[in-house]
């Protein structure tokens, strides 16, 4: 039964290592910084809550919250002050500067708590759950207030999940990891902009609503297809390594078309459209004026 019994107890812990993980990851995955400091921001989360149940009596629980905007905003500043600086710098380089800032609140909480061991005791405690009542061949304990903070890192994780593919700031996380560069020059907004241009020249907010559907369902297609392993990302499958190309466009064809299949000129879409532009109304247009031909030119 030792041998379950740690079995259970690495699961418990595990699940909390789950979270951190998450957290890690995601930074590295999106930002490309080995965020080395990230261990010990979350020593000195642990540190506040347990300050703030000893000195105040504020749960661990209910603090937790408060804890993680106090190292939101402490994060904030160093990405402002520090890691910005070195963001666009070799991922060696921001592992180093993590590292250094790592050293030093680590020495930090050092002189301000000491290396004494600490831990959390809740009073009135909330118990353990003895699988021996149930089972009695089971005689392994599950501590209930380590079990809680599993299930909501779990929680956690399953939340930060459902954020990055069924949200628009998830969608803009997602487009940065694929290609920061790319996602700064479309902009978060892009698929509001467009859906915005189509209800206007179209003079009908269904329109703008139909757009704005069928591109986020494009984003979210195209997203779900290049987060697959071992694929490239490109405007047209083509070169050596067109087999492991994901196309953001598809030329017609014999075959079916499909939401990524487009013309490649008016005179494809011609016989079957027809295109009546009214620009009168139009007000989000840009004032284009003629280049000013050259004397070769005249």
């Amino acid at each position: 039964m030792l041998y379950l019994q740690i079995l259970v107890n690495g699961i418990l812990l595990g699940g909390l290592y789950a979270c951190i993980a998450a957290g890690f990851s995601l930074v590295w995955g999106v930002l490309n910084i080995i965020n080395v400091l990230h261990g010990s921001f979350i020593v000195l989360g642990a540190y506040l809550a347990f300050f703030a149940y000893t000195t105040i009596g504020v749960h661990p629980y209910v603090f937790a919250p408060f804890a993680a905007l106090l190292l939101f905003g402490l994060g904030y500043i160093l990405q402002l002050s520090i890691i910005n600086r070195v963001i666009e710098a070799p991922v060696l380089v921001t592992m180093t500067a993590t590292f250094g800032l790592t050293l030093l609140l680590d020495n930090l909480m050092l002189i301000a708590f000491k290396a004494d061991f600490r831990k959390v005791s809740l009073n009135p405690s909330l118990g353990i759950i003895d699988l021996s009542d149930t089972f009695p061949a089971l005689d392994i304990i599950v501590p209930v207030d380590r079990l809680a903070s599993m299930l909501f890192a779990l929680l956690f994780v399953l939340l930060l999940y459902w954020l990055l593919r069924h949200t628009v700031i998830g969608r803009a996380i997602v487009a940065v990891r694929m290609d920061r560069y790319a996602a700064v020059l479309m902009g978060v907004d892009a698929i509001k902009v467009l859906a915005t241009r189509a209800g206007n020249v179209a003079e009908d907010n269904s329109r703008k609503q139909l757009a704005e559907t069928e591109l986020k369902e494009r984003a979210d297609e195209w997203a779900k297809e290049v987060s697959k392993g071992g694929r490239i990302l490109a405007y047209e499958k083509r070169g050596p390594e067109k087999d492991k190309t994901v196309a953001l466009i598809k030329s017609p064809g014999l075959q079916a078309w499909d939401n990524w299949t487009v013309p490649m000129s008016m005179r494809e879409v011609e016989p079957g459209v027809r295109l009546i532009m009214n620009t009168s109304h139009i007000t989000d247009d840009h004032d284009w004026k003629p280049r000013p031909a050259t004397k070769d030119e005249d």
